[in-house]
């Protein structure tokens, strides 16, 4: 029997989730078990064209909000819903969670924890919040969840008494192979000779890159060969370059704009540093642990801790002066960082995102059985 498998998205942009569903349904395309698809409520994105160059059937809601109140668009919602065996939930919305519901077919929803730390709160979110803890405690089948931490808090907000759950972490395609696009030999010119510490990230608050950028400062001042790399955009990526600017770092740091081919960039650094607070799993620490570079982050750091610290609790540091000698520590050691690189790719290679496929096909077959 194929399992008729519907994956549903808020958009296509640029973001983990996005990134973590797009390698999964390529994976699970290649299951003669399963059949895969994905609804996206709101049209557009950079990741589009990757979804659609995967080959996999792309349905579009349409929606201008998550308030839209159009029935039409609702009904449509339904309509595709009932060609399927199982709707996988990525992004909740009210309206379309009750299009799931009235479809009555089996509902996983996989909670990936965007609880809104570091944004401010708005008065759409307890109403949001109160219709979620509704929705899983009475209408959804499975719940996962991507870390630890993300289980902690989900439990706490939403209860979650009677319903069934399990931890599955995000995974990575290993595959993928490095490329080379024009835009990297211009920084290879600017780095070359240089002890480079960087990270690929969303400029938001939660990401907290003013962390980073304070120890850089610090680390600097004692190590003139340095290089700060910055990969990523964001809401926030203005007041990051006036902090640079203030704190007389702009000609030790670059800022690439946002970057879709993340991996070629991470191969650059010496040091990767996630510097974000409350982050509920972290894609982009597997990413450089398969890269088998240094990868640190904060003990606050949330889920992204749990990926790190199971390879090295002495890359999980408490603060800002703390970063700061453990950027010291591998600029004074760096032929540690090559002597360990087999061992973190290795690790890393237990979250292989065909085995996220196994652990959810496992739970798929569990719901129709």
């Amino acid at each position: 029997m194929i399992i008729r498998i519907l994956h549903i998205l808020g958009s296509a942009h640029f973001g983990g989730i996005e990134r973590l569903v797009l390698d999964l349904a390529n994976v699970q395309a290649e299951d003669c078990k399963l059949s895969t698809d994905v609804l996206f409520l709101q049209k557009g994105g950079e990741f589009l064209d990757n979804f659609l160059e995967a080959g996999l059937q792309c349905h579009f809601a349409h929606l201008r909000s998550g308030y839209d109140l159009s029935i039409c668009k609702y009904f449509r919602i339904f309509r595709i819903f009932r060609q399927y065996d199982i709707l996988h939930i990525h992004s909740f919305n009210i309206f379309v969670s009750g299009c799931a519901v009235m479809s009555g077919k089996k509902i996983f929803y996989t909670e990936h924890g965007l609880f809104g730390f570091g944004r401010k709160k708005t008065w759409t979110d307890p109403i949001k919040a109160f219709f979620l803890k509704r929705f899983l405690n009475n209408h959804v089948d499975y719940i996962t969840f991507n870390s630890k931490f993300t289980k902690r808090i989900a439990e706490n907000r939403y209860r979650l008494d009677n319903v069934e759950s399990s931890i599955v972490y995000n995974g990575i395609a290993f595959e993928k192979e490095l490329a080379f696009p024009p835009e990297i030999e211009g920084i290879l010119n600017q780095i070359r000779g240089k002890f480079v510490v960087g990270t690929t990230s969303r400029f938001a608050g939660v990401k907290r890159i003013d962390r980073l950028i304070e120890a850089f400062k610090k680390f600097h001042r004692n190590n003139k060969d340095t290089i700060l790399l910055l990969v990523g955009d964001g809401p926030l990526r203005d007041d990051l370059q006036r902090l640079i600017k203030h704190l007389g770092l702009s000609e030790q740091t670059i800022f690439t704009g946002f970057r879709e081919n993340v991996r070629e960039f991470q191969n650059l650094m010496d040091v990767c540093v996630f510097p974000s607070e409350n982050e509920s799993f972290g894609l982009v620490a597997v990413e450089t642990l398969s890269l088998g570079k240094p990868t640190i982050v904060f003990k606050d750091g949330g889920g992204i801790v749990e990926v790190v610290g199971g390879f090295s609790q002495h890359d999980v540091v408490e603060d800002i002066p703390d970063l700061v000698e453990m950027l010291q520590y591998y600029y004074n050691n760096r032929n540690e960082i090559s002597s360990l690189l087999p061992d973190r790719i290795r690790y890393a290679q237990q979250f292989d995102v065909r085995n996220v496929r196994s652990e959810f096909q496992t739970i798929y077959e569990r719901l129709l059985n």
